[in-house]
């Protein structure tokens, strides 16, 4: 029996869900047999789903171009993040008008304060609340307004992930937007 490279018997136990290991199984069989070629602008479910669990996955072009266009996209993808990001924000501040700096989410409190040094770029600071729990390795930001974007996080030193953003990138916008959703993984 020939095996998927990378996947361990071990790897279907361990697996978060049976959606997960049905999708793991899927990746193994289209690694065995040559997969019919997909239009350069279709968009498929695999596509969204790989996108938002593997963290190294190259999104292909037509991804990246629904995602900043199509809302029912983002939808898609906030609903596959809603189900196997096991840290997001509480809710969105609907009532909210103004840029907010903080934001409370499940198992995490991340923040957005100026640098001192440059009052042209930002601290994002992500705490952990649980040193039990995996640590994330990427930041989904979800806005209508602004797309969608996806961001490799550093590991954590004593519980805290921090990164240094430029004040006027699309990025540090949306995390001040109230309507953007944030989920890491």
């Amino acid at each position: 029996m020939t095996e998927h490279p990378g996947l361990s018997h071990g790897a279907w136990r361990n697996a978060a869900s049976f959606a997960e290991a049905v999708f793991m199984a899927h990746d193994a069989l289209g690694s065995l047999a040559p997969r019919p070629s997909v239009p350069a602008t279709v968009v498929t479910f695999h596509d969204i789903y790989r996108y938002a669990v593997d963290p190294v996955a190259r999104p292909r072009a037509a991804l990246l171009l629904a995602l900043a266009a199509d809302g029912r996209v983002r939808d898609d993808l906030r609903r596959v993040l809603a189900r196997t990001a096991p840290m997001r924000t509480q809710s969105r501040a609907a009532a909210s008008t103004g840029a907010i700096t903080t934001r409370d989410g499940v198992g995490f409190r991340m923040t957005l304060r100026e640098s001192r040094a440059d009052r042209g770029q930002i601290y994002l600071t992500i705490r952990l609340g649980s040193a039990a729990a995996p640590a994330p390795a990427t930041l989904f930001v979800i806005s209508d307004r602004k797309g969608c974007r996806k961001v490799a996080l550093p590991a954590p030193v004593d519980g805290v992930i921090q990164l240094l953003l430029d004040v006027t990138s699309d990025l540090a916008g949306a995390l001040c937007d109230p309507q953007t959703d944030v989920f890491l993984r």
